[in-house]
């Protein structure tokens, strides 16, 4: 549930995928850094 809104949001698929996507984004962005 949205703390703004109120409104009622559900995990789906594209979230799930957004997730993914950042957390990979942000695992190469750590791994670029050490170098």
């Amino acid at each position: 549930r949205c703390k703004s809104c109120n409104q009622l949001y559900w995990d789906g698929s594209h979230y799930r995928r957004m997730v993914s996507f950042v957390e990979r984004l942000l695992a190469e962005l750590g791994a670029a850094g050490a170098e």
